[in-house]
């Protein structure tokens, strides 16, 4: 049995890509052997291949720099003690219940000398409600899984439920990017600036771009990918899906990497930057039905959860009831009442 879990929203075209040429079949049937091997282990349950090698998945390539990436499901009786320890604790106290034919992560194959990387997971501890999986796991498992052996169907279902809340991701992402990030792209670059700091104006620039450009990944359906792949996609988005009108992946390129070093450079960049963030909010607006009108508003309490505590302070009530935040803060009784610690009325 073979099975993708979904189709990709769209592909990035690697092959058209890069200096090299697909030799995916080799790898696959290279991979063959040990996917045999593994399948006839009874602590198996899941098994799959990743990466440039599933299909169909948003990157099908492998070349001859290409490892072969499987992930094996194992089912293993943990004592219910360890399983609400941290992951690394909870498979130290396992040790003596797994099985001691497991390998090690990464070895080559002793004819081919092609690189193998074995993710190992136990389907007892990953499927407990509180193991939340990184963005670029869920990338990989997510856009690029195959799954090619799961009697029970326990890798899909695992599968689906860690990967299920990329539309929420996509959410808090953008908002955090178009609060804090806006005001880091503004003010942030202005002060640094006015310190005579351009290196770290330009790197404030660099990461929030970053930041938009992984925002910007999650609005057209992906999880942004790893680091390998993760420009890939960008040029694929910008120069073939035509995402962002205007927007070249040189252009975007430009606004990375820059090597301004005076004020008027960095100025340069921050309107660049300003226009980016602008067109990725027009995308997050339409997307969104419940998007907010006044976003750093909603950030501070609903996603940056350290910030502010009352969704409506004894000041929004008396002074600021209707105004965006910003409004806010330039409004003298509104800063008063804040900064004298007044009760609510």
């Amino acid at each position: 049995m073979m099975l993708a879990l979904s189709e990709p929203a769209w592909r990035i075209p690697v092959g058209l890509l890069l200096a090299t040429h697909d030799q995916a079949p080799l790898l696959r049937a290279t991979a063959q052997p040990l996917l045999d091997r593994l399948r006839g282990k009874s602590a198996v349950i899941g098994l799959g291949l990743l990466g440039g090698l599933a299909e169909p998945g948003i990157r099908t390539f492998a070349d001859g720099y290409s490892d072969i990436d499987i992930t094996v499901l194992l089912s293993c009786e943990i004592p219910a003690e360890s399983l609400r320890l941290p992951a690394a604790d909870a498979l130290a106290a396992a040790q003596r219940l797994l099985p001691g034919w497991l390998p090690n992560f990464k070895f080559v194959d002793p004819d081919s000398r092609i690189e193998f990387n074995l993710h190992q997971h136990i389907y007892e501890y990953e499927s407990q409600p509180h193991i939340v999986w990184d963005n670029e796991k869920c990338s990989a498992y997510g856009d690029t899984l195959e799954i090619v052996y799961d009697p029970s169907g326990l890798l899909a279902s695992l599968v689906r439920d860690k990967t299920a809340g990329k539309e929420g991701r996509a959410f808090d992402a953008a908002v955090r990017l178009l609060s804090r990030g806006l005001v880091m792209a503004s003010d942030g670059v202005r002060v640094c600036l006015a310190r005579g700091r351009a290196d770290v104006a330009r790197d404030v620039i660099a990461r929030v771009c970053s930041d938009a450009l992984d925002v910007l990944l999650f609005l057209s359906g992906i999880w942004p990918p790893g680091p390998k792949w993760r420009l890939l996609a960008i040029e694929a988005l910008l120069e073939r899906e035509r995402w962002l009108p205007g927007w070249t992946y040189s252009r975007v390129l430009a606004l990375l990497h820059s090597s301004a070093t005076d004020e008027a450079g960095c100025g340069l960049l921050q309107g660049e930057l300003a226009i980016l963030l602008g067109e990725v909010r027009e995308i997050a607006a339409q997307k969104f039905p419940d998007w907010p009108a006044d976003i750093y508003a909603y950030a501070m309490t609903r996603v940056f959860t350290d910030k502010q505590l009352l969704s409506t302070t004894a000041a929004d009530k008396a002074v600021g009831a209707g105004l965006e935040y910003v409004t806010r803060l330039m409004d003298p009784a509104w800063n008063r009442v804040n900064h004298a610690l007044e009760e609510m009325a």
